[in-house]
């Protein structure tokens, strides 16, 4: 499995679900995979079109989570309120990759990050730890952010994604085979649960035949 660490300062904060995904074929969305994300969306808009985002479940927590990582929510908000806020609204949502997708749609069904890299564009070991003086790094769609003091995933490269939004340097793109699906959950859910979910999205990877689940792991287990 691979080798991901969360350091002291995080380790109160969240805990991490970890899949290792090998033999991807990366394409558009298929139309069973579409109309499934679709047909969400249309069961969340039926359930919480009218309210305010807070009001699904699992986006209160997920705000927790963050105000623990040292991030208030209210200004850098997890990537999975962003596509839930979408959805919300009344929009498509975004289409970018069969495994992107994916992500997106459970990010969005669980109301906490779901989040993908392209492991071999990674320098192992990985750590979750708080953003240093001056880091920074090339954000997918909004050029170069500044990581100070945010909860970061960074390698021997420096940091490389997080909870809020992913870099340049390891997205997934049409040649990506292996790649390492990080799920961001708040500290107190529970591992078994976690575990469960993780195994869920595995089967919808065989379902979709976007790729094979190959290792999964819960930190702390």
């Amino acid at each position: 499995m691979i080798d991901l660490i969360i350091t002291p300062e995080f380790q109160n904060a969240c805990r991490l679900g970890l899949v290792e995904i090998g033999d991807i074929n990366i394409e558009p969305s298929g139309k069973k995979l579409s109309d499934q994300i679709e047909e969400f969306r249309r069961r969340r808009m039926r359930f919480f079109g009218e309210k305010k985002v807070a009001d699904v479940p699992g986006v209160v927590d997920a705000r927790t989570m963050f105000r623990k990582l040292g991030v208030d929510p209210n200004k850098v908000r997890p990537c999975s309120e962003v596509f839930l806020r979408h959805l919300l609204r009344g929009e498509p949502p975004p289409k970018v990759s069969n495994l992107v997708d994916l992500c997106n749609y459970c990010s969005a069904e669980a109301a906490t990050p779901v989040c993908a890299y392209d492991i071999e564009n990674v320098s192992l070991p990985i750590a979750l730890r708080p953003g240093r003086q001056d880091e920074n790094f090339e954000a997918i769609r909004r050029g170069i952010i500044e990581v100070e003091g945010r909860p970061i995933l960074a390698d021997a490269d420096g940091p490389f994604g997080g909870p809020f939004v992913d870099s340049a340097r390891t997205m997934i793109t049409e040649k990506t085979r292996q790649a390492l699906l990080v799920w961001y959950a708040p500290v107190n859910y529970d591992g078994g649960a976690l575990m469960a979910d993780l195994r869920t999205l595995a089967g919808r990877l065989e379902l979709h035949s976007i790729g094979q689940a190959n290792a999964f792991r819960c930190i702390p287990e």
